[in-house]
């Protein structure tokens, strides 16, 4: 047990440099990690997972670039989640990563999930 402890550790001390890194380099933009819903059987997977967002860009926006990564046909809905709740579209990234980002690691984990709603 105490090896799977050292090594999450090591994990989040990993990803903590990185955003750290990131946040110095790029004051104006924060990291994001995209991941798909497990439980969603329909949802295709991304081919991206780290994104660099600017701060004035809106969860709306943000959607825009994740339906595009994963090729999503118009009559498909998508939903994104922050901490397992739905964020609303016109909410700023900025925003978002202050009052939810994981403050282990420094990035904002947003969580999609696709669902036919049109048909």
């Amino acid at each position: 047990m105490e090896i799977v402890n050292k090594l999450l550790n090591v994990t989040v001390t990993k990803d903590r440099v990185e955003a750290d890194r990131i946040l110095t380099k790029y004051p104006d933009r924060v990291p994001i990690i995209v991941t798909k819903n497990i439980q969603s059987k329909n949802t295709p997977d991304i081919d991206k997972h780290k994104f660099l967002a600017p701060l004035d860009l809106t969860m709306g926006q943000f959607m825009f670039v994740i339906r595009k990564r994963i090729k999503l046909h118009p009559n498909v809905g998508l939903f994104i989640f922050v901490n397992n709740a739905v964020v609303c579209n016109t909410e700023l990234i900025g925003s978002v990563y202050y009052n939810s980002h994981d403050r282990d690691d420094g990035f904002l984990h947003v969580v999609y999930s696709c669902e036919n709603v049109f048909g």
